[in-house]
């Protein structure tokens, strides 16, 4: 259950450098999207991924490549892979462009 951690969406906020993300704003896009906060994690440790931050070209090349659909398939929302990557992708764009916060998307 991700409620505690679902407070830290409640003030608009926006990545520290558009189209780059840390670990922990990863972690938030997944809560936002109603993910595990680990989803990204998992697949660094799965990809021995250790950088400071990843492009959202790089996050898109991820889901491309299909590297987080055992993650994404038939999760709360019962949708496929195919379908929530897209989402993902939707946020990701949303976030870079800055029409959406972390806490619009989450509603």
């Amino acid at each position: 259950h991700f409620l505690p951690e679902m407070s830290l969406l409640l003030e608009p906020f926006y990545t520290t450098k558009r189209g780059y993300y840390t670990l922990k704003e990863l972690s938030y896009l997944a809560l936002s999207l109603g993910y595990d906060a680990k989803l990204f994690e998992r697949l660094f440790q799965r990809q021995g991924l250790e950088k400071t931050e990843y492009s959202d070209k790089e996050i898109t090349e991820w889901l491309n490549a299909k590297l987080l659909d055992a993650d994404l398939h038939l999760v709360f929302n019962r949708h496929s892979a195919e379908y929530n990557g897209k989402t993902m992708k939707k946020a990701l764009q949303n976030l870079k462009q800055r029409t959406m916060t972390y806490s619009d998307i989450a509603s």
